[in-house]
């Protein structure tokens, strides 16, 4: 009998807390995102992959440095496409 009245105060109390929050703090409603980079940037992550795959099958100096260039050129891209969306 107890338990029954400590139960149906914590449920008004809840409801009340429920209440006067959504009052209170209204809803936040979600915007819809937009992706923010293109087929541009899928080119760049493609053309990555493949300079990873090439240096890894043959890592001399050459596959070395084409892969540092093209890893600079993916973030350039990717980072530029960020700051437009911003």
């Amino acid at each position: 009998m107890i338990a029954r009245t400590y139960n149906r105060a914590w449920e008004n109390f809840k409801e009340e807390l429920k209440t006067s929050a959504k009052e209170s703090l209204s809803l936040y409603k979600y915007k819809q995102h937009q992706l923010c980079f293109g087929v541009e940037c899928v080119r760049c992550l493609d053309q990555r992959q493949q300079a990873k795959m090439q240096w890894l099958q043959n890592p001399n100096q050459s596959n070395v440095d084409n892969l540092n260039n093209v890893r600079h050129e993916t973030s350039r891209c990717l980072r530029n496409k960020k700051k437009d969306y911003l």
